[in-house]
């Protein structure tokens, strides 16, 4: 199934897809007009670049546009983080970390994030922010 394009309502973007309105403005996510249990923590890609940027001295270069695929005309990221061990996920990371051709998910990267204190642990929509020149169709 294809999923709908994203449709901002510009100022204050509102992102929609299937069911779900994500509310930049007022970081507030609802599915089918109802608000949505826990609260969505909105993290536009220009923060996310700082953060890792910060947080890993490694990625100095870090883009979230050409890691993860977050640019304007894509959906945001949604992912929970728990900041805890991933036995699983942890070494491909590392191999990540010291420049290893090794794909690194957003929810990997969001944990580890989360694991070394520069986020707290929840629901979490990586956006690319969307200014008043870029239009969806």
């Amino acid at each position: 199934m294809l999923s709908p394009a994203m449709k901002p309502d510009l100022p204050g973007a509102r992102l929609r897809f299937d069911r779900f309105e994500l509310d930049e403005a007022e970081a507030r996510l609802t599915c089918a007009g109802e608000a949505a249990s826990g609260a969505m923590q909105i993290l536009p890609a220009n923060e996310l670049e700082r953060l890792v940027r910060q947080t890993f001295p490694e990625k100095p270069g870090f883009s979230a546009e050409a890691e993860l695929g977050i640019g304007p005309r894509r959906q945001p990221i949604v992912t929970f983080v728990h900041g805890g061990a991933d036995p699983f996920l942890d070494r491909p990371f590392e191999d990540w970390l010291r420049g290893a051709p090794v794909f690194v998910a957003a929810h990997q990267l969001l944990n580890r994030l989360c694991r070394a204190g520069a986020l707290s642990p929840g629901d979490y929509a990586v956006t690319h922010r969307p200014s008043s020149t870029v239009s969806f169709h």
